[in-house]
């Protein structure tokens, strides 16, 4: 029931992130990038206040998100989650990129998921 609930959160998240695209100044800040690679979504969580944020409360998980948008580009989303609260932590932390492409590594990490979860 716990994983329907982050699932659901993360799903509300994910939605918010696209609603908001359409805005002038971007909810999260976006970097556009030709390849996004595996060790560059890793190097978000390996930031002194993300680890921070992350060793602060069990209830916090790495969650990185992508979408396929409608010009072909991807759109990957970094951000600490809180499962309790189900709502992103530190929400002016977050990193988005556009990617023309992911590197071979984070595109098999991700799969045919639209959602990981770091560990």
């Amino acid at each position: 029931m716990k994983i329907i609930g982050i699932i659901l959160g993360i799903i509300l998240v994910v939605v918010v992130f696209f609603v908001s695209k359409g805005k002038k100044e971007p909810v999260i800040p976006t970097k556009d990038v030709d390849v996004l690679g595996l060790e560059e979504l890793l190097q978000f969580f390996k930031r002194p206040e993300i680890i921070s944020l992350l060793k602060q409360d069990s209830n916090t998980i790495p969650v990185a998100t992508k979408k396929l948008k409608k010009d072909g580009k991807i759109y990957v989303v970094a951000c600490v989650f809180d499962k309790k609260a189900n709502s992103i932590l530190a929400f002016e932390k977050a990193t988005a990129w556009n990617a023309k492409k992911l590197d071979d590594r984070l595109a098999q990490t991700f799969d045919d998921k639209e959602m990981i979860v770091l560990r």
